[in-house]
């Protein structure tokens, strides 16, 4: 998109004019930084664009900038598996449902950030210093469902927060008792 004195820059908008911001002028004046190749890093936004000066370089935005949420799953489990409904954003809920065997019960923890450290065999932990657990135990399905507010504070957008359960699962393949989920990042947006 382009705007007198902004040209071809990072924009993000939600359809309308008045919902239409910049996002990043890498070059700044009325040149084209042309930003591309865009990929996230935890609670970044990276691309390349070209500044006019020094060329074509890495950039990156916080996801906060954007308004734009996150909820992905990252490493692998052990005999248990996580996944969300909804959306991570202000004001609203989302749901996280851990799925492992009917009637275990089941631990989310929360942190701050991500971690990878073995556990035992192939069993990793995902969050690193928990800051909040919960607790629930799975339905005759075999899913645990934890409900997950976002107040709707404005400085809460581009929060990262690193989830990962685990399940008292009988013959689970950590020490034979235990199941753990991936971790999932989420990032707070509007």
């Amino acid at each position: 998109m382009t705007t007198p004195g902004t040209v071809i820059e990072l924009w993000i908008s939600d359809g309308t004019a008045a919902g239409t911001r910049i996002v990043a002028d890498s070059a700044l004046g009325p040149h084209d930084s042309l930003p591309a190749g865009f990929a996230r890093l935890g609670d970044l936004l990276l691309f390349t664009a070209d500044d006019t000066v020094t060329g074509r370089e890495l950039h990156a935005v916080p996801l906060g900038a954007t308004g734009a949420h996150v909820a992905a799953p990252f490493g692998r489990g052990c005999g248990a598996a996580i996944d969300t409904r909804g959306r991570p954003t202000l004001g609203a809920a989302f749901a996280i449902d851990v799925h492992t065997q009917a009637g275990a019960p089941v631990a989310l923890l929360v942190a701050a950030r991500p971690a990878f450290a073995t556990l035992a065999q192939d069993c990793v932990r995902h969050v690193a210093s928990p800051i909040a657990v919960g607790a629930a135990t799975a339905a005759s399905g075999g899913t645990a469902t934890f409900g997950i507010p976002v107040p709707g504070d404005p400085t809460l957008v581009g929060t990262l927060m690193s989830f990962q359960a685990f399940a008292a699962a009988g013959g689970g393949p950590l020490f034979g008792a235990v199941a753990g989920t991936p971790g999932l990042e989420v990032v707070v947006g509007r």
